[in-house]
């Protein structure tokens, strides 16, 4: 399951993934994904939490790699991934180091780790 929200303040874009993760799912949540990047504050934070994903399911992979690289087109401030310390799919945190800035992007085994982070990130913003 994947659901995702805006919010005001960081982080703007928070994204929970759980359990199996279809590429029906991916479509369908994140089809007006495009529109609300445009609609965020520019350097926004973008928390993505998804320690509890027992799988992506093949068809899912295509559609989410699609998805993230709208969010690094969108230059965000910082992308937090909370992982559980392990991606839970072999090329996902390659892929995502790859087409992300070194300071846009941190992989955190907890959603407390990924807290401080972001805001040690907003604070270097004031």
């Amino acid at each position: 399951m994947i659901r995702y929200r805006t919010q005001e303040r960081a982080p703007h874009l928070l994204f929970e993934l759980t359990g199996k993760v279809a590429g029906k799912d991916v479509r369908q949540e994140l089809a007006d994904l495009p529109d609300v990047l445009a609609s965020l504050p520019s350097d926004f934070v973008v928390l993505a939490v998804y320690p509890e994903v027992i799988l992506f399911e093949a068809d899912a992979i295509g559609p989410l790699f699609y998805f993230i690289t709208h969010i690094f087109d969108a230059d965000p401030g910082l992308c937090v991934f909370v992982d559980g310390g392990q991606s839970p799919h072999p090329g996902l945190r390659a892929f995502i180091e790859k087409i992300g800035l070194e300071e846009q992007v941190a992989f955190v085994p907890s959603r407390e780790e990924a807290d401080v982070r972001i805001r040690a990130f907003v604070r270097s913003r004031m």
